[in-house]
């Protein structure tokens, strides 16, 4: 079934009208939904993204989930079997397809693997013949710090109908690779700099950014980055929409349709 046209053809518009969308099922919308956390991983952010693949696949969209595999003997994987956590239900269907990427590594004592830069074309390809209408990609910056790039922005953006791209910032990426031996450089100042300029740059690149509360809205707003051709610098959020959405949901009013004069003041 074709997306809604209202879907394909108002930009930025369309995020106002995803969950309209949903809820109704009037229209099928192709849904991209990048990860980098899936079972044996379970946090906060892999049970949000498996909710989210289930409830948009229930609804009759169709779902691709780009995920990590890894490796046998992760440490993730011992866990998950030492816990009795099984995989989840959520076995590929006519709605529910998945794309895997490798991710393995000794970050983090394991629990924290890297994608493998050499599955990214691999998977940049697949994205594009499966066009999706919406790209949802989780924490992109921790993409940006495995690969130097976003899965999606590439030869899917290059098409003539390029999808509404949505970052969600569920975890503060700088803070947490502090933490990790193998990133000591990022102690000198001008390094720590410039991992900043990069998490701007990463979410730079989206049509609207979902956070979960206002402390991770207040840190990414204060993020500059260079706009208007590439000559003047400007706080993120002045660049793209940074929206609150409590617990990594669905803010209620994106069920509700949105005036048309605020749509039309939306750039297109």
């Amino acid at each position: 079934m074709e997306a809604d046209p209202r879907l394909r053809g108002c930009g930025k518009r369309a995020l106002l009208l995803l969950l309209k969308i949903v809820h109704t099922c009037q229209c099928k919308a192709r849904i991209a939904y990048i990860t980098n956390a899936w079972w044996p991983k379970i946090d906060g952010a892999a049970i949000t993204v498996m909710g989210h693949a289930h409830f948009f696949a229930s609804e009759g969209h169709p779902v691709l989930v780009v995920r990590p595999i890894y490796d046998i003997d992760s440490p993730l994987m011992a866990r998950a079997k030492a816990s009795g956590i099984p995989p989840p239900p959520l076995h590929p269907s006519m709605q529910l397809e998945y794309l895997d990427y490798r991710a393995s590594g000794l970050r983090g004592g394991g629990f924290e693997p890297k994608m493998h830069a050499s599955d990214l074309s691999r998977v940049e390809a697949q994205l594009a013949q499966w066009s999706p209408d919406i790209m949802l990609v989780m924490d992109p910056d921790m993409f940006v710090l495995d690969a130097f790039r976003i899965p999606g922005f590439n030869l899917l953006m290059r098409q003539e109908r390029a999808p509404v791209t949505i970052a969600t910032f569920t975890s503060f990426c700088l803070e947490a690779v502090l933490k990790m031996p193998e990133y000591w450089w990022l102690s000198y100042s001008p390094m720590y700099q410039l991992f900043l300029q990069g998490i701007a740059l990463a979410y730079a690149h989206f049509d609207h950014t979902f956070v979960n509360g206002e402390p991770s809205r207040n840190y990414l707003e204060q993020l500059r980055v260079l706009h208007g051709w590439g000559t003047q610098w400007h706080p993120l959020g002045d660049v793209i929409p940074l929206r609150v959405v409590p617990s990594r949901g669905v803010a209620a009013d994106f069920c509700s349709w949105v005036p048309a004069a605020t749509c039309d003041a939306l750039p297109s």
